[in-house]
């Protein structure tokens, strides 16, 4: 699809690639980010296999992007865009995709997921991305709290601190985090 767009781009073919090594990949090209093609239903599979697992803090799902090792971007840009909308946008356009055969191997825990949530309603469907949005916009309101607090160099000066705050040896925890830990 990025060559019909003219888009600069490269395809590597690497048998389940760790995020690690398509960053060293993305390095050694001299580019920072790397494209995925994780659609909103990876999204909601993932939300099925960590909800299966008690939820936690994963339960906001797929990040539309993130920083790797603080040097390499995976951003996500199909993440709101259901997998047979994208394939039918392809086949209008005439563009090709490779098929990964795992994910029919239902030896893996995606795929199985993948058959049972074909039969979910789109309500089931509906409530799992809405309660992934909130947890996504739990999760962005602490790192903001977070990120205001190391931006604050108050905080670092240990005269300026509440009683009975303290950080913790090795920490880096904003002593926000950690009063509001005790």
């Amino acid at each position: 699809m990025c060559g019909a767009l003219r888009s600069l781009y490269k395809t590597l073919l690497i048998p389940k690639p760790t995020p690690t090594q398509l960053a060293e990949a993305a390095e050694q090209d001299g580019c920072g980010m790397v494209l995925t093609g994780h659609t909103l239903d990876d999204q909601i599979e993932t939300l099925a296999m960590r909800s299966s697992r008690g939820g936690g803090p994963g339960m906001a799902g797929i990040a539309p992007a993130t920083l790797h090792a603080g040097r390499t971007w995976f951003a996500r840009p199909l993440l709101g865009l259901r997998r047979a909308d994208l394939r039918a946008l392809l086949r209008d356009r005439g563009v090709a995709w490779a098929e990964d055969p795992s994910n029919r191997d239902e030896r893996f825990e995606r795929p199985r997921w993948r058959a049972t949530l074909a039969t979910e309603t789109d309500s089931t469907i509906n409530e799992m991305l809405a309660r992934a949005r909130m947890e996504a916009q739990r999760r962005h309101r602490r790192a903001a709290a977070a990120a205001a607090v190391i931006a604050d160099v108050r905080v670092f000066d240990p005269r300026g601190w509440p009683e009975g705050v303290a950080l913790i040896a090795g920490g880096g925890v904003a002593p926000e985090i950690v009063a509001e830990a005790a």
